[in-house]
């Protein structure tokens, strides 16, 4: 189970139109609003979130929230509350059953997707995403949380067995001392409760845990008045009401209240920290204030961190527009606010720079910092801002899942209770009285005033003294001046003759199939899951497979270069801004099989944005500033892995699985160097641009008879490639038997990958399907073998790749982490339950459940404009048939275990090529 800081607090609610229904049992604490919250007589909190659309049709969640976390633990107890969390997944009954396992296997829950818990400093929750909402399935679902919640005992024997996955899991998670990262956590929470209780605890505590302990830790804290019961998502709500009291009325009140609350550490906006990390391969700064926040919880409040918002996403949209100024070696400028801990705000705005780069970043970065500080922002900015959180919430809609997030925060936090349609309304209602007055005040309050600083620099560079830094952070510019471009709303006219659409087949699924007259392919998908918006997928095959020297070069660097270049008017970051400004996405990228295009915007811009893909397709070009920009940033790449302990490694791993292929090895500094704009442009219009082979995907919010119009005048409209390149690589394979060791991690585990290779000819009938399932066999049998037999590693993970058509092999990889001292043995015991399973064989009841697990995800997906986007256009490199999608049971058919059990039988044959990687600390 996952052991999560706080999160942040979410902005966006939900909101449930629903009345509250009587039931006995029920507490004088009841609440009347759009949201059942109400109280059992034993003191246990409930919220019932009745909700059903297209993200949460048949879909339930069920959190139980323990408000008990590390920092309740007393000196003897530290780690107790995630180790609890953990033996309540791992009872054993007096047989010697699994009977939490065996209802989640019941309810086809997977452990770790479906079922799954994490502490923090503050609670512990447990949830449960049921697919298939029937009535008894919940029931079995709500028996299982309070089962948890005060049905549970712990044996010595078991205790003993988890303190092993849990060391492991420390190991994995827990910062050796002398990283930045351990470094950091520990000054922040200097002189607080927090600073001696880390939800993982420590490892001593963790190894002297004991049952009858841990028992009593678990009466203690595990009281109703100390919990809260949260369901959401498609279900009735009177039967749900009934069920709840039937089976928490019986948890016994202890006649006590929530847990002891602490306080967040002290506020710390005056401190500097600099720091060096053995990992780290170039400088990283940040400044950050820190302010104790009221709990957001009426539209007051929220508004307040709505200017906060502004005033950031401002910040670093003027940064970005400076970036492609500098050098390369500035590399990134980010900015936002996070809860980090209790009720404590954090604005930050943060950088990375190569080595030589420090200086001017900073500078660059204090000159922003200063100028909102000062001088505000532009009413242009503000508008700009405003339309763009409006056009982006506008189609969103709520999930059983993401209710439950809202919830939780609100038990923990006291944050609203408040749904999607309503926090729209709120947004409609109060953006537009937001002034530039309103927006500058919180500027300058979040950035005129003492901020602190972290700087985190490789170790085996020196970092500035005090006063170099204060100087360049403190260099402030009076200059008032600065220009806000006012981005006039381009028509982007198509000049090119009007294309056909030749020929239009609707499919019995739902799909509708236009054949254009320049041969681009379009498929397109109804959804409503995202109301007003569409999503877009433009796929050619070949893509840096089919290119070779200087082109695979050449492509490379372009993925960044051509973007940032800018389209008709617009430099690259004048473009950025103004496709934000209208919620349109632009993304035009390479990968080894393809070339690609993803696109997105609200329904009424389609037509726009197809234009704009025009405009991609046959005007693209490459500023030479932005490209002697990323020249520069990869250069210094180049020099910092030069420059790293691992760089021997990560040679050994890259002549294996790159080699001499352009494509995928690192460059060097003179093909680099000599890289030039008109060599990109030459491979653009070969390449790239016009009709090529694509097929382009439509999913969203608009019907296919209005796609027609702009389909014929800005897709056909596109002009044939003379001369489409041809043929293409194969992806790299093992040729031989492979053994990589390295150290150096700086890590606590160590690092294993386990390879077995084999060509798809000798098992010619199995599909990507069989693969898939023995892939998952593999990962149940290692990780009961590995982790819960033995202790030795927290997650294992078996995975067949292989899926594309252009792929010749399979090879199944194996991932773990353990301790050093354990790594021969963890290999052997993973070789052994492999070899027990191949002669065992998988069993038929097996691929049942595989399938109807696997078949509910595909039909939630579905329900995801997004996921079933990728899908459409993934097909071709799939090899999939298009009129079987939005069809479970076509496109996770049937099989036959043996097909199965033959291919799981090769990874260990004659033909089989093994590999073991592994990387010490």
């Amino acid at each position: 189970m996952a052991v999560k800081g706080k999160q942040a607090i979410a902005i966006i609610w939900v909101l449930a139109s629903l009345l509250l229904i009587g039931c006995a049992g029920l507490s004088s604490k009841e609440q009347q609003g759009p949201v059942q919250k109400y109280y059992l007589d034993n003191g246990l909190e409930v919220i019932l979130w009745a909700n059903s659309n297209s993200h949460s049709n048949d879909e339930v969640e069920l959190d139980l929230v323990i408000h008990t976390g590390s920092l309740q633990e007393t000196d003897d107890q530290l780690g107790y509350a995630h180790l609890v969390e953990h033996m309540l997944f791992e009872q054993v009954a007096e047989d010697g059953s699994h009977p939490v396992k065996d209802v989640l296997t019941s309810l086809d829950l997977k452990l770790g997707q479906h079922a799954n818990a994490y502490t923090t400093y503050d609670h512990t929750n447990y949830y449960l995403k049921v697919i298939g909402a029937e009535q008894q399935r919940l029931h079995s679902a709500l028996k299982l949380l309070s089962s948890f919640a005060f049905k549970s005992e712990f044996v010595e024997a078991e205790v003993a067995q988890e303190i092993g996955v849990v060391r492991e899991e420390w190991r994995l998670r827990e910062p050796e001392a002398h990283r930045a990262q351990y470094k950091l956590r520990q000054l922040d929470l200097a002189g607080s409760r927090y600073y001696e209780r880390p939800p993982i605890g420590t490892l001593a505590s963790i190894q002297a845990a004991q049952a009858t302990s841990l028992n009593t830790f678990y009466k203690d804290h595990y009281r109703p008045a100390n919990a809260s019961l949260i369901i959401s998502g498609d279900f009735n709500l009177e039967k749900m009401r009934q069920r709840v009291e039937l089976e928490f009325s019986q948890w016994p009140s202890k006649d006590l209240g929530r847990a002891q609350q602490y306080p967040a550490p002290a506020l710390d906006n005056t401190s500097t920290h600099m720091l060096t990390d053995p990992l780290q391969d170039n400088y990283w700064l940040a400044l950050m204030r820190e302010e104790s926040e009221a709990t957001v919880n009426n539209a007051v409040n929220w508004l307040d961190t709505m200017k906060h918002d502004a005033v950031l996403e401002i910040l670093w949209q003027r940064l970005e527009k400076r970036r492609f100024k500098a050098s390369g070696g500035v590399r990134s400028f980010s900015a936002g606010m996070d809860h980090p801990y209790g009720n404590m705000m954090r604005y930050y705005v943060s950088l990375e720079a190569s080595l030589d780069s420090l200086p001017e970043a900073v500078r660059l970065l204090a000159q922003e910092r200063h100028r909102i500080a000062t001088f505000g922002v532009s009413k242009i900015e503000l508008d700009a801002w405003r339309d763009a959180m409006l056009i982006n919430e506008q189609p969103q809609q709520d999930s059983a899942w993401h209710l439950a997030e809202i919830a939780v925060d609100h038990v923990v936090y006291g944050t609203w209770l408040r749904g999607q349609q309503e926090y729209l309304a709120t947004l409609e209602a109060q953006l537009p009285l937001l002034t530039s007055a309103d927006i500058n005040t919180a500027a300058a309050d979040m950035f005129a005033s003492d901020l602190k600083v972290e700087l985190v620099a490789p170790n085996t560079q020196t970092l500035p003294s005090p006063a170099d830094l204060s100087q360049w952070l403190f260099e402030e510019s009076v200059d008032d001046g600065f220009a806000v471009q006012l981005l006039s709303l381009q028509t982007w006219p198509v000049n090119a003759a009007l294309g056909q659409i030749i020929q239009q087949q609707t499919l019995a699924n739902g799909v509708t199939v236009f054949e254009l007259s320049n041969g681009i392919t379009v498929q397109h998908r109804y959804s409503a899951s995202a109301p007003g918006k569409v999503y877009m997928h433009l796929v050619g095959q070949g893509g840096l497979n089919q290119l070779l020297g200087r082109d695979a070069i050449n492509a490379r660097l372009s993925l960044q270069t051509m973007t940032a270049s800018g389209l008709g008017a617009l430099d690259g970051p004048a473009l950025s801004q103004w496709l934000e400004q209208r919620g349109i996405v632009l993304q035009p990228y390479y990968t080894y099989f393809t070339r690609e295009m993803q696109l997105a915007s609200p329904s009424e811009d389609v037509d726009l944005s197809l234009r704009l893909m025009h405009y991609a397709l046959t005007q693209g070009r490459v500023s030479n500033s932005v490209l002697d920009y990323y020249k520069q940033q990869n250069l210094d790449v180049i020099v910092e892995m030069q420059g790293s302990v691992l760089d021997p490694y990560h040679r050994d791993i890259e002549a294996v699985f790159s080699g001499t292929d352009p494509s995928l090895r690192r460059l060097t500094v003179d093909e680099i160097n000599v890289t030039q704009a008109s060599q990109m442009l030459a491979l653009y219009n070969r390449h790239y641009k016009g009709a090529q082979n694509y097929v382009l995907s439509i999913v969203g919010d608009i019907q296919a008879h209005e796609l027609e119009q702009t389909l014929a005048a800005n897709v056909a409209s596109l002009p044939l490639t003379a001369n489409p390149p041809a043929g293409f690589r194969r992806a790299p394979v093992l040729r031989e038997p492979l053994q990589i060791s390295g150290q150096g991690s700086n890590e606590k585990s160590t690092q294993v990958v386990l390879l077995y290779q084999i060509p798809k000819s000798v098992v010619a009938q199995v599909t990507p399907l069989h693969m898939a399932f023995v892939g998952e066999q593999l990962t149940k049998a290692l990780h009961q073998g590995l982790r819960e037999d033995k202790g030795w590693t927290y997650s294992v993970h078996a995975q067949v790749q292989g899926a594309s058509v252009y792929e010749d092999m399979y090879r199944l990889q194996v991932v773990f982490s353990c301790d050093e001292e354990n790594v021969e043995a963890a290999i052997a015991e993973a070789e052994r339950l492999f070899k027990t399973l191949v002669n065992d064989g998988l069993k038929q009841n097996e691929v049942g459940t595989f399938l109807r697990i696997g078949r509910q995800s595909y039909d939630k997906n579905q329900t995801d404009a997004k996921t079933a986007l990728t899908e459409l256009a993934s097909l071709p490199l799939l090899g999939k048939n298009i009129n079987a999608v939005g069809n479970a049971k076509q496109m996770l058919p049937d099989f036959d275990v043996a097909l199965a059990n033959q291919a799981m039988g090769q990874f260990f044959g004659t033909q089989s090529l093994r590999g073991r990687i592994v990387l010490m600390p």
